[in-house]
Parts: C-alpha cells; sequence; structure tokens
C-alpha cells in the first residue's frame, strides 16, 4: 500500500520491529491517531513538494511519524503537534537533499577523477577535520564552530585555506 491510497495513517506508521512495539501509534490514544489521520496527506505533500519523488516522500513520511511518535503524544494540541511534525519532515527532506547532492559532489573533485575524499586526506590534520564535516557532512559554518568549539571565523579561514590547497571549486553545489 503507498501513502496515496492509504487511509489508515496509524497503519503505515506503525513500527515494523518488535522493539518498536511501545511506540505503536495505534496504542496511543486518540491525539496521535487523529494527527497521523488528519494530516498524513498535508506531509505527504510536503515532502512530495521538496523531495520531488514518491518514494522518497512516503519513506520521509514513515520516518519522521516514527521519529516525532515519542513527542507528538506530549503536544498540548494537534496544531502544536502538526508545527512539530512538519518542521521535522522539512528537516528530514532538506538533509537528504544535502546528502544526495554532497555523495554526487563527492563521487569526484573537478571532472579529473580525483575523489573528495583522497583530496581531503592530504589536507593537513586540522583541516582535514573541517573539509570533511563541511563538504562530506554538510555541516555549515556555525555548526562546524559549535562542533570544533571555534569562533565561526576560524572555521570559515580553514574552509578557505583548504580551497586555496586544493583547487577545490569554491561554491560548487554538484
Amino acid at each position: 500500500m503507498t501513502l496515496r491510497q492509504a487511509t489508515n495513517w496509524a497503519a503505515i506508521a506503525q513500527p515494523a520491529t518488535a522493539e518498536g512495539a511501545e511506540r505503536n501509534p495505534s496504542a496511543a490514544g486518540p491525539a496521535v491517531q487523529s494527527i497521523l489521520a488528519t494530516y498524513g496527506g498535508v506531509l505527504y505533500a510536503r515532502c512530495r513538494s521538496i523531495l520531488d519523488d514518491s518514494e522518497a516522500s512516503e519513506a520521509a513520511v514513515c520516518e519522521t511519524f516514527a521519529r516525532m511518535y515519542p513527542r507528538l503524544a506530549e503536544a498540548p494540541d494537534t496544531q502544536s503537534a502538526l508545527r512539530m511534525i512538519y518542521r521535522e519532515a522539512t528537516t528530514y527532506c532538506l538533509r537528504q537533499i544535502r546528502l544526495a547532492r554532497t555523495a554526487r559532489r563527492a563521487a569526484t573533485h573537478g571532472g579529473r577523477g580525483s575523489t573528495l575524499r583522497s583530496v581531503i586526506a592530504r589536507a593537513p590534520e586540522k583541516v582535514r577535520a573541517v573539509a570533511w564535516l563541511h563538504y562530506v557532512d554538510g555541516m555549515n559554518v556555525d555548526e562546524l564552530a559549535a562542533v570544533m568549539e571555534m569562533a565561526p571565523r576560524s572555521v570559515a579561514t580553514l574552509l578557505e585555506k583548504f580551497d586555496r590547497q586544493t583547487n577545490w571549486p569554491v561554491g560548487d553545489e554538484g
């Protein structure tokens, strides 16, 4: 059954594993079931508009409901739950796009056949960590600064150094 054909959203979002049985939406009560039944189609449409792929959108909806289930039951009202799950679905879809773009970009570097992994491996250690987290994991400068416990300007300087040393195409989005 596909999400486009489904009328029982609770059955779709139900975890398939035994360990996830306690996250069964049908056992959560009418509030979560109401969210699934009422907003499942809206959530699918949102994922579909971002991903432009029906199968990936279906997977995104299921993944979002599975991730959000524990917090949905705690939402004070249906609108709050919708805002939470809508934001999570948007974030999940954008992350999927970023991961796909990063994978394409990592496949080759500059059309010369050298992989991004080998280019990063030749960089100095401190630059290597920042370059990997930025180009492969898709972190932005602010996220990198928090993870590396550095000032954002220092992170930007290291990325610029990497770009200069490797002739990495700045701003290349794949």
